[in-house]
């Protein structure tokens, strides 16, 4: 019986144990640049089987928050070497996770001042951070603009030179986060996807994009580089949220399209208006498990907030190694 210590395959890649550190965005790369002191942060935490980093833009108009790294310059490349080198070093492997915020974003953080973009010119009703004089600060987000159809070809050169950038800083794969309010989880999600193109309506429509960016990544880093994708599957008292039926279907296509891996994500609206990334209060216990075992048809993961909903602090669940949730293709080795 396999275990949470036992080694297992992403795609290519080999991981040493089925403990992977998820994303937590940290607000601690002034510029967009990473810091020595991320380098010491993700070398720190290197004996997981898999690190995901934290969010990390793939263009300026992708910024939401004050702060965040990026991963599309010369300047940011060169910053996130460090980080990788030290995590090779200790023995561990790190994927840096792709991000576009789309309409959860403000001005002051847009290029030129410009509002953010979106799907459909449908507020976020939500709010980010800004950072002042060192002091952080919630902000409402701003309104956004609906993009073109002729934009949507740019915002995927976007990931495929983010991609690119990734694989020239030493990552291992990148993740291509598609949940929790974002950019790409705008366009799957019928309430903020109004659209009436080829990118609205049916599923298939909604997904796209998602698809048009997966093809494109992993046609620009090859087979031997991992692509990954986090994915809600359910949005918890968010009418027009995806549901698990949209969710399975994506990762379905998803697979097709080359990714690797899914990790499996939840987001819940609560009245104070922030969107959460995990729901212990608000759902069952055991949720996210539920959710991994309904989209076993991809190699798939589920995020920590599912250990304690799941009690994989249980002996039991130790020994399963249920604490990855990972479900692999029908035909993965």
């Amino acid at each position: 019986m396999n275990t949470l210590f036992d080694p297992i395959h992403a795609g290519e890649l080999h991981l040493a144990n089925r403990i992977v550190m998820a994303p937590l965005t940290r607000n601690r790369a002034p510029g967009a640049i990473a810091t020595p002191l991320m380098a010491t942060y993700y070398a720190q935490r290197a004996s997981a089987g898999l690190i995901i980093t934290e969010a990390t833009a793939i263009s300026h108009q992708g910024q939401g928050y004050s702060d965040v790294p990026g991963i599309w310059s010369d300047a940011q490349v060169a910053a996130w070497r460090p980080v990788t080198e030290g995590v090779h070093a200790a023995g561990g492997k790190i994927v840096v996770q792709l991000w576009h915020v789309g309409r959860v974003s403000h001005v002051d953080l847009q290029p030129g001042g410009a509002a953010p973009v979106a799907p459909s010119a449908i507020a976020a009703k939500t709010k980010t951070v800004l950072i002042k004089d060192g002091v952080p600060r919630f902000v409402e987000t701003s309104e956004p603009r609906a993009l073109r159809a002729e934009e949507l070809p740019g915002i995927v050169a976007d990931y495929r030179h983010a991609a690119r950038c990734a694989a020239a800083a030493g990552f291992d794969g990148v993740e291509v986060h598609a949940s929790n309010g974002y950019l790409i989880d705008q366009f799957v999600r019928s309430s903020s996807n109004h659209r009436t193109d080829a990118y609205g309506g049916a599923i298939e429509n909604r997904a796209r994009l998602l698809l048009q960016i997966i093809a494109a990544v992993r046609a620009k880093v090859g087979a031997q580089f991992g692509v990954w994708l986090r994915l809600d599957a359910e949005e918890l008292h968010t009418p027009g949220g995806i549901s698990l039926d949209d969710a399975k279907a994506v990762a379905r296509m998803a697979e097709a399209a080359g990714v690797d891996a899914v990790s499996v994500s939840a987001s819940a609206r609560i009245t104070s208006g922030v969107v959460f990334t995990e729901a212990p209060l608000v759902h069952k216990p055991g949720g996210f498990m539920e959710w991994t075992a309904s989209v076993r048809w991809v190699r798939l993961i589920a995020p920590p907030a599912f250990r304690r909903q799941a009690g994989v602090n249980s002996r039991s669940a130790r020994r399963q190694g249920r604490a990855s949730a990972w479900r692999r293709c029908p035909h993965a080795a």
